[in-house]
Protein backbone atom coordinates (compact mmCIF):
# COMPACT_ATOMS: atom_id res chain seq x y z
CA UNK A 1 0.00 0.00 0.00
CA UNK A 2 1.10 3.73 -0.79
CA UNK A 3 2.76 5.88 1.97
CA UNK A 4 0.31 9.01 3.02
CA UNK A 5 3.21 11.33 1.24
CA UNK A 6 3.74 9.29 -1.63
CA UNK A 7 -0.17 9.05 -2.46
CA UNK A 8 -0.14 12.89 -1.95
CA UNK A 9 2.55 13.28 -4.41
CA UNK A 10 0.68 10.89 -6.57
CA UNK A 11 -2.81 13.03 -6.38
CA UNK A 12 -0.78 16.22 -6.96
CA UNK A 13 0.77 14.94 -10.21
CA UNK A 14 -3.02 13.04 -11.21
CA UNK A 15 -4.37 14.28 -15.00
CA UNK A 16 -7.44 16.56 -14.88
CA UNK A 17 -9.50 14.62 -17.10
CA UNK A 18 -12.46 12.90 -15.11
CA UNK A 19 -13.34 9.11 -15.72
CA UNK A 20 -9.83 8.34 -17.15
CA UNK A 21 -6.85 6.38 -15.59
CA UNK A 22 -6.07 3.94 -12.98
CA UNK A 23 -5.47 6.83 -10.05
CA UNK A 24 -9.20 6.08 -7.18
CA UNK A 25 -9.69 9.49 -4.80
CA UNK A 26 -9.04 9.72 -1.13
CA UNK A 27 -11.73 8.37 0.83
CA UNK A 28 -14.51 11.69 1.17
CA UNK A 29 -11.90 13.02 -2.04
CA UNK A 30 -14.23 14.74 -4.80
CA UNK A 31 -13.02 15.66 -7.93
CA UNK A 32 -15.88 17.13 -10.39
CA UNK A 33 -15.74 18.60 -14.09
CA UNK A 34 -18.11 20.95 -15.75
CA UNK A 35 -17.33 20.80 -19.50
CA UNK A 36 -18.50 22.42 -22.68
CA UNK A 37 -17.85 20.59 -26.27
CA UNK A 38 -18.96 21.69 -29.66
CA UNK A 39 -18.73 20.31 -32.57
CA UNK A 40 -18.14 23.24 -34.88
CA UNK A 41 -20.41 23.19 -37.83
CA UNK A 42 -20.00 20.80 -40.92
CA UNK A 43 -21.88 19.67 -44.37
CA UNK A 44 -19.96 16.52 -44.77
CA UNK A 45 -19.58 12.93 -42.80
CA UNK A 46 -17.73 10.24 -43.15
CA UNK A 47 -20.11 7.45 -45.09
CA UNK A 48 -20.82 4.16 -44.05
CA UNK A 49 -17.29 2.86 -46.59
CA UNK A 50 -15.43 5.20 -44.35
CA UNK A 51 -14.88 8.38 -47.38
CA UNK A 52 -15.90 11.70 -46.13
CA UNK A 53 -19.26 12.84 -48.15
CA UNK A 54 -20.89 16.34 -48.35
CA UNK A 55 -24.81 16.78 -47.53
CA UNK A 56 -25.63 19.22 -50.35
CA UNK A 57 -27.52 21.84 -48.48
CA UNK A 58 -26.79 20.67 -45.13
CA UNK A 59 -25.34 22.02 -42.08
CA UNK A 60 -24.80 20.26 -38.57
CA UNK A 61 -23.56 21.43 -35.07
CA UNK A 62 -23.86 20.01 -32.20
CA UNK A 63 -23.27 21.50 -28.51
CA UNK A 64 -23.01 19.65 -25.52
CA UNK A 65 -22.78 20.39 -22.13
CA UNK A 66 -21.38 17.75 -19.27
CA UNK A 67 -20.89 17.29 -15.56
CA UNK A 68 -18.50 14.28 -14.39
CA UNK A 69 -17.66 13.82 -10.84
CA UNK A 70 -15.20 11.26 -9.21
CA UNK A 71 -15.91 10.96 -4.86
CA UNK A 72 -13.80 8.65 -3.01
CA UNK A 73 -15.65 6.06 -1.27
CA UNK A 74 -12.75 3.89 0.33
CA UNK A 75 -9.43 2.92 -0.59
CA UNK A 76 -9.09 1.52 -3.80
CA UNK A 77 -12.59 2.56 -4.94
CA UNK A 78 -13.97 5.54 -6.87
CA UNK A 79 -17.16 6.08 -7.30
CA UNK A 80 -18.42 8.04 -10.68
CA UNK A 81 -21.17 9.71 -11.81
CA UNK A 82 -22.10 11.90 -14.87
CA UNK A 83 -24.52 14.02 -16.85
CA UNK A 84 -25.03 15.17 -20.14
CA UNK A 85 -27.44 17.56 -22.30
CA UNK A 86 -27.03 18.07 -25.63
CA UNK A 87 -28.44 21.24 -28.27
CA UNK A 88 -28.24 20.02 -31.95
CA UNK A 89 -28.62 22.39 -35.08
CA UNK A 90 -29.09 20.91 -38.39
CA UNK A 91 -29.81 23.34 -40.81
CA UNK A 92 -30.81 22.05 -44.07
CA UNK A 93 -32.74 22.46 -47.29
CA UNK A 94 -36.93 21.32 -46.61
CA UNK A 95 -39.60 21.36 -49.01
CA UNK A 96 -42.00 22.37 -46.13
CA UNK A 97 -40.20 25.88 -46.55
CA UNK A 98 -38.65 25.47 -42.33
CA UNK A 99 -35.11 25.11 -43.52
CA UNK A 100 -33.78 23.42 -40.60
CA UNK A 101 -33.92 21.97 -36.80
CA UNK A 102 -32.76 23.67 -33.51
CA UNK A 103 -33.28 21.40 -30.09
CA UNK A 104 -32.47 21.00 -27.14
CA UNK A 105 -31.69 17.11 -25.52
CA UNK A 106 -31.72 16.08 -21.83
CA UNK A 107 -29.28 13.08 -23.06
CA UNK A 108 -27.61 10.69 -20.63
CA UNK A 109 -27.22 10.34 -17.08
CA UNK A 110 -24.23 7.67 -15.33
CA UNK A 111 -23.19 6.35 -12.27
CA UNK A 112 -20.07 3.73 -12.42
CA UNK A 113 -17.14 2.89 -10.16
CA UNK A 114 -13.29 2.44 -10.92
CA UNK A 115 -11.64 -0.10 -8.33
CA UNK A 116 -7.91 -0.10 -8.10
CA UNK A 117 -6.50 -3.50 -8.19
CA UNK A 118 -2.25 -2.87 -8.53
CA UNK A 119 -0.44 0.21 -6.61
CA UNK A 120 2.56 2.15 -8.50
CA UNK A 121 4.61 2.32 -9.77
CA UNK A 122 2.06 0.57 -12.52
CA UNK A 123 -1.65 1.40 -11.50
CA UNK A 124 -4.36 -1.02 -13.07
CA UNK A 125 -7.97 -0.90 -12.45
CA UNK A 126 -11.18 -2.26 -13.51
CA UNK A 127 -13.95 0.56 -14.61
CA UNK A 128 -17.89 -0.13 -15.19
CA UNK A 129 -20.29 2.59 -15.88
CA UNK A 130 -23.67 2.26 -16.56
CA UNK A 131 -25.50 5.47 -18.56
CA UNK A 132 -29.34 5.80 -19.30
CA UNK A 133 -31.65 7.79 -21.00
CA UNK A 134 -33.36 10.96 -19.61
CA UNK A 135 -36.17 11.13 -21.75
CA UNK A 136 -38.43 7.91 -22.57
CA UNK A 137 -41.50 9.63 -25.07
CA UNK A 138 -41.56 10.01 -28.55
CA UNK A 139 -38.28 9.09 -30.35
CA UNK A 140 -36.89 12.46 -31.29
CA UNK A 141 -34.50 13.58 -34.07
CA UNK A 142 -31.69 12.69 -34.24
CA UNK A 143 -32.36 9.24 -33.27
CA UNK A 144 -28.60 8.57 -32.44
CA UNK A 145 -29.87 10.69 -29.52
CA UNK A 146 -33.19 9.10 -29.54
CA UNK A 147 -35.33 7.71 -26.49
CA UNK A 148 -34.03 4.41 -24.62
CA UNK A 149 -30.64 5.05 -25.81
CA UNK A 150 -28.96 3.03 -22.62
CA UNK A 151 -25.40 2.03 -22.67
CA UNK A 152 -23.23 -0.11 -20.33
CA UNK A 153 -19.52 0.40 -20.44
CA UNK A 154 -16.47 -2.04 -18.66
CA UNK A 155 -12.93 -1.17 -19.11
CA UNK A 156 -9.44 -2.23 -18.27
CA UNK A 157 -7.18 0.52 -17.40
CA UNK A 158 -3.31 0.86 -16.73
CA UNK A 159 -1.89 4.33 -15.96
CA UNK A 160 1.64 5.30 -14.65
CA UNK A 161 3.45 8.16 -13.60
CA UNK A 162 7.04 9.62 -14.46
CA UNK A 163 7.70 12.27 -12.22
CA UNK A 164 5.36 14.92 -13.67
CA UNK A 165 4.75 12.99 -16.30
CA UNK A 166 2.29 10.21 -17.16
CA UNK A 167 0.49 7.48 -19.71
CA UNK A 168 -2.54 6.04 -19.62
CA UNK A 169 -4.58 3.65 -21.59
CA UNK A 170 -7.95 1.73 -21.53
CA UNK A 171 -9.51 -0.84 -23.79
CA UNK A 172 -12.73 -2.69 -23.21
CA UNK A 173 -16.46 -2.82 -24.53
CA UNK A 174 -19.72 -0.53 -24.84
CA UNK A 175 -23.24 -2.52 -24.78
CA UNK A 176 -25.62 -0.51 -26.26
CA UNK A 177 -29.57 -1.44 -25.36
CA UNK A 178 -30.65 -0.36 -29.10
CA UNK A 179 -28.90 0.68 -32.17
CA UNK A 180 -26.13 1.48 -33.11
CA UNK A 181 -24.37 -1.79 -32.47
CA UNK A 182 -22.11 -2.65 -29.41
CA UNK A 183 -18.50 -1.20 -29.73
CA UNK A 184 -14.59 -2.02 -28.80
CA UNK A 185 -13.49 1.38 -26.52
CA UNK A 186 -9.96 2.59 -26.18
CA UNK A 187 -8.78 5.93 -24.77
CA UNK A 188 -4.84 6.44 -24.60
CA UNK A 189 -3.01 9.37 -23.14
CA UNK A 190 -0.21 10.89 -22.41
CA UNK A 191 0.92 14.37 -20.88
CA UNK A 192 3.48 16.58 -18.56
CA UNK A 193 3.10 18.87 -16.13
CA UNK A 194 5.35 21.89 -16.49
CA UNK A 195 5.20 24.12 -13.24
CA UNK A 196 1.27 24.84 -12.94
CA UNK A 197 0.55 23.84 -16.52
CA UNK A 198 -0.05 20.65 -18.54
CA UNK A 199 -0.11 19.30 -21.50
CA UNK A 200 -1.65 16.32 -22.74
CA UNK A 201 -2.21 14.25 -25.78
CA UNK A 202 -4.55 11.64 -26.39
CA UNK A 203 -6.49 9.31 -29.05
CA UNK A 204 -9.70 7.95 -28.08
CA UNK A 205 -12.28 5.59 -30.46
CA UNK A 206 -15.31 3.12 -30.61
CA UNK A 207 -15.40 0.47 -33.54
CA UNK A 208 -18.54 -0.90 -33.73
CA UNK A 209 -18.92 -4.88 -33.35
CA UNK A 210 -21.23 -5.05 -36.79
CA UNK A 211 -20.89 -4.56 -40.35
CA UNK A 212 -23.30 -1.95 -41.96
CA UNK A 213 -25.50 -3.81 -44.93
CA UNK A 214 -24.43 -4.15 -48.48
CA UNK A 215 -26.27 -3.08 -51.51
CA UNK A 216 -25.93 -5.40 -54.30
CA UNK A 217 -26.71 -2.58 -56.77
CA UNK A 218 -23.63 -0.82 -55.92
CA UNK A 219 -21.63 -4.16 -56.47
CA UNK A 220 -21.17 -4.89 -53.18
CA UNK A 221 -20.44 -1.43 -51.17
CA UNK A 222 -22.43 -0.88 -48.21
CA UNK A 223 -25.70 0.71 -48.24
CA UNK A 224 -25.62 4.26 -46.66
CA UNK A 225 -29.50 3.65 -45.83
CA UNK A 226 -29.30 6.73 -43.26
CA UNK A 227 -28.26 10.02 -42.98
CA UNK A 228 -25.54 9.40 -40.07
CA UNK A 229 -25.67 13.17 -38.99
CA UNK A 230 -29.20 12.48 -37.98
CA UNK A 231 -30.94 9.00 -37.63
CA UNK A 232 -29.16 6.42 -36.07
CA UNK A 233 -26.90 3.84 -37.80
CA UNK A 234 -26.10 0.07 -37.84
CA UNK A 235 -22.76 0.05 -37.55
CA UNK A 236 -20.76 3.48 -36.50
CA UNK A 237 -16.92 4.17 -35.37
CA UNK A 238 -15.00 6.95 -34.88
CA UNK A 239 -11.57 7.09 -34.00
CA UNK A 240 -10.27 10.69 -32.79
CA UNK A 241 -7.00 12.32 -31.77
CA UNK A 242 -7.15 15.19 -29.70
CA UNK A 243 -4.74 17.89 -27.56
CA UNK A 244 -5.61 19.85 -24.53
CA UNK A 245 -3.72 22.15 -21.94
CA UNK A 246 -4.59 22.07 -18.26
CA UNK A 247 -4.34 25.06 -15.84
CA UNK A 248 -3.69 24.80 -12.24
CA UNK A 249 -5.18 28.02 -11.34
CA UNK A 250 -5.16 27.10 -7.35
CA UNK A 251 -5.17 24.08 -5.14
CA UNK A 252 -8.81 23.13 -5.75
CA UNK A 253 -9.07 24.77 -9.27
CA UNK A 254 -7.97 23.78 -12.91
CA UNK A 255 -8.81 24.68 -15.97
CA UNK A 256 -8.38 22.76 -18.96
CA UNK A 257 -9.04 23.59 -22.91
CA UNK A 258 -8.42 21.74 -26.40
CA UNK A 259 -10.15 20.16 -29.29
CA UNK A 260 -10.30 17.02 -30.92
CA UNK A 261 -10.31 16.03 -34.52
CA UNK A 262 -11.95 12.47 -36.06
CA UNK A 263 -9.31 11.13 -38.40
CA UNK A 264 -10.70 7.65 -39.07
CA UNK A 265 -14.53 6.76 -38.55
CA UNK A 266 -17.80 5.55 -40.13
CA UNK A 267 -21.72 7.56 -39.95
CA UNK A 268 -20.12 10.34 -37.73
CA UNK A 269 -19.20 13.71 -38.30
CA UNK A 270 -15.40 14.18 -39.49
CA UNK A 271 -15.51 18.49 -37.94
CA UNK A 272 -13.49 19.34 -35.37
CA UNK A 273 -14.59 19.58 -31.56
CA UNK A 274 -13.68 22.10 -29.36
CA UNK A 275 -13.25 21.75 -25.65
CA UNK A 276 -13.60 23.71 -22.30
CA UNK A 277 -13.50 22.64 -18.68
CA UNK A 278 -13.58 23.67 -15.08
CA UNK A 279 -12.69 21.03 -12.46
CA UNK A 280 -12.75 21.71 -8.79
CA UNK A 281 -10.54 19.39 -6.23
CA UNK A 282 -11.79 18.84 -2.72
Amino acid sequence: MLHRPALLTLTLLLPATALSGAWTREPGGVYARAGLSTLLPSDGYLDADRQRTTVLGASYRELAATLDAEIGVIDRLTALAHFVYWNVDLDADRHDGRGGTSFGIPGQAGIGARVRLLDAPLLLALQGEGRFALIRGEDPEPHRWGDGHDEARIVGVGSRSFGPAWVSLELGGKLRGELPANQIVYLAQAGRWFGPVALEAGLDGAESLADPPSDPTLGGQYADVTNPLVDTVAADAAHRFGLKAIVRAAPWLEIDGGFQITYLGRSAANAPRLNLGAAFIF
